[in-house]
């Protein structure tokens, strides 16, 4: 079995946890349930945006097998769509020009990432 479908799974059944523990009510479940994209993120930055939408659908269909579909329909729209965009927003690159970048940062490594700031507007639209 492949590295990255471990990593989906655990990424995957880790958000749900954090997801799930909004139901208890504790006060502490909010700051939890906030942090359930985390694991998504951490994927998709890490093994890439399709092991990030693999763990956001393990996720989804997690809650909507122990708790009911709507569960996981609104963590697959809340959760898992965003980490899926923006880390695959964030691994865009291309070979580096000679010269200054787009936004005027110097280009001294041979790749181009996504610009910051093009980021920052996308995580904007998303929330």
């Amino acid at each position: 079995m492949n590295s990255w479908i471990i990593i989906a799974i655990g990424c995957g059944l880790t958000a749900a946890a954090l997801h799930a523990t909004i139901v208890t009510g504790s006060p502490l479940s909010l700051v939890l349930f906030y942090l359930a994209p985390l694991p998504l993120f951490l994927a998709g930055l890490g093994w890439g945006p399709v092991v990030a939408g693999l763990a956001g659908l393990v996720g989804s269909a997690a809650l909507a097998g122990a708790i009911d579909f709507r569960t996981g329909a609104f963590f697959l729209l809340s959760a898992g769509v965003a980490p899926v965009l923006l880390s695959y927003l964030a691994l865009i690159n291309r070979p580096a020009q000679a010269g200054l970048g787009l936004e005027g940062e110097a280009a001294d490594s041979e790749i181009e990432w996504y610009p910051e700031g093009r980021l920052i507007l996308w995580c904007a639209v998303i929330a």
